[in-house]
């Protein structure tokens, strides 16, 4: 018998096939039966349900993932945060009001914070140190200095009262010697205020009439300085340095700084001294704001302490404001 290639089965679609024993037919549909009733009603058979603890991984990984991550951020806030050792004769303020004297190492100073140092005090915190009479706030992680302007050169002014003699003039009359002094409170007319003048039985007498008065002196111009010690002018200044790849690293910024012909200037010692100005230290850094790093290689040979201070300058380069100074041991 010839196979068709292309269906190979075509001849057994025509063959007899063998019957089916009673018996076997009727166990197969005694089990079809059973299986059927077992089945709730309506429903198509059941496939395999994926295990639940496929679908549940993700979502907790994902959580777990979260979690991790949150955490992770707070110890990198929590090593951030400025901490307080080697108080002696320190007072701490917090934001909520809660006064600590003299806390004990590893104290962490939230933002808020007010730190004073008293008479012959000392604190570090994280490696910086502030001696006494130093006043901080801690804004943003840095040490904030809250001051008022005050210039150092304010145009002089002569005060009200100065003594005026009259002198003789060139015609050879004789006139009163008259010394008057005025006080800076007295506002009667002058008519009505005291003279020192010589008794009359004493005096040499005017035979030639009145003696001319002495014009009052001009008024100086007005060349636009204050002449007021006090500006009323609040300023903020922040600092905050730290050892950093083998340098110093320096952050500023002021705030309340509106004067257009004031500058600030950082300035830094390395003999333990303070700085109080240019004349007295390096100026590394100039603006409102900013930040550099000083490298050791940039820093000179024999260094004593490091001692950083912001300074703000007026017009006359006298100072206005600065920070407290911020010392630093060589790194």
């Amino acid at each position: 018998m010839s196979i068709d290639p292309e269906n190979p089965l075509g001849p057994l679609s025509h063959g007899d096939t063998p019957p089916i024993d009673a018996a076997l037919r009727d166990r197969i549909e005694s089990g079809l039966r059973v299986q059927h009733a077992s089945l709730p009603s309506g429903r198509p058979p059941n496939r395999r349900s994926v295990p639940r603890w496929l679908v549940v991984g993700p979502v907790v990984a994902v959580l777990l993932l979260v979690a991790t991550i949150g955490l992770v951020l707070r110890d990198e806030a929590a090593v951030a945060a400025l901490e307080l050792r080697d108080a002696q004769n320190v007072t701490v303020t917090l934001a909520d009001g809660e006064v600590v004297v003299d806390p004990g190492d590893g104290f962490a100073l939230p933002d808020g914070a007010i730190v004073v140092v008293g008479d012959a005090g000392r604190v570090t915190i994280d490696e910086v140190t502030l001696s006494a009479g130093a006043v901080v706030t801690v804004r943003d992680g840095q040490l904030v200095t809250d001051v008022v302007a005050t210039t150092t050169t304010a145009r002089p002014v002569v005060p009200p009262g100065e003594p005026s003699t009259t002198t003789p003039p060139a015609d050879g009359r004789t006139t009163t010697t008259t010394t008057t002094t005025i006080s800076p409170g007295d506002t009667r007319p002058p008519a009505d205020r005291p003279s020192d003048t010589v008794p009359g039985d004493l005096a040499p007498v005017d035979t030639a009439g009145p003696a001319p008065s002495v014009p009052p002196a001009p008024e100086p111009p007005d060349d636009g300085v204050d002449d007021r010690d006090d500006v009323g002018t609040d300023i903020s200044v922040a600092l905050r340095i730290n050892a950093r790849d083998g340098g110093v690293f320096v952050a500023w910024h002021t705030e309340g700084v509106v004067h257009e012909n004031w500058r600030v200037v950082v300035v830094r010692t390395t003999d333990g001294s303070e700085p109080t100005g240019p004349a007295t230290g390096v100026v590394i850094a100039e603006g409102d704001r900013g930040d550099i790093l000083e490298r050791r290689g940039d820093l000179p040979a024999d260094i004593e302490a490091l001692g950083y201070r912001v300074v703000v300058l007026d017009e006359g380069e006298g100072v206005v404001a600065s920070s407290v100074v911020q010392t630093l041991t060589p790194p």
